[in-house]
């Protein structure tokens, strides 16, 4: 059971992931339509996109979009492109991220949040500053830095928290 979506969990299918080690993907379906989580065995999930495009229609459509994403995940290292995918904040806020805060981003299955500490980034939990009245940091200078710790750590997908 995914604990990244509170949505009812409508179709689960175990994965080979491209390092030889086992995964599933849980299929969700809310109010928002349908949603995909990557679980690894250790606990860890990342938020899978679905694509430009129409949301999936059925959980069969959802479950061939999830494998396509990580199909692509698979690829990471060979591009130096590096994809943030909004679908889970989107569905939690109802609008895409923006302002001031401390950014939770999901970078190969591990959790981050990036606020104005002098390390820019440390396991999710942790709590940021102030800076000028303002908690944490803007939103596209957090993105800069997870798209650069994604490229490091040879990822092709960066998912926004919720």
């Amino acid at each position: 059971m995914s604990r990244m979506l509170l949505s009812p969990v409508v179709r689960t299918e175990g994965v080979a992931m491209p390092d030889g080690s086992r995964a599933e993907i849980h299929i969700h379906h809310g109010r928002g339509g349908y949603a995909g989580v990557l679980v690894y065995p250790s606990g860890h999930e990342l938020p899978m996109s679905f694509g430009v495009g129409p949301e999936p229609r059925t959980p069969a459509e959802a479950l061939r979009r999830a494998k396509k994403f990580l199909a692509a995940v698979g690829t990471r290292g060979r591009s130096a492109k590096v994809t943030v995918d909004t679908t889970v904040y989107r569905r939690n806020h109802g609008a895409e991220p923006r302002g001031f805060g401390n950014w939770l981003f999901v970078i190969g299955g591990r959790s981050y949040e990036y606020s104005d500490d002098p390390a820019l980034y440390r396991p999710a939990g942790t709590h940021g500053a102030l800076r000028g009245g303002r908690v944490g940091l803007p939103y596209s200078e957090a993105k800069k830095h997870a798209i650069a710790e994604a490229r490091r750590r040879g990822a092709s997908v960066v998912g926004v928290g919720p």
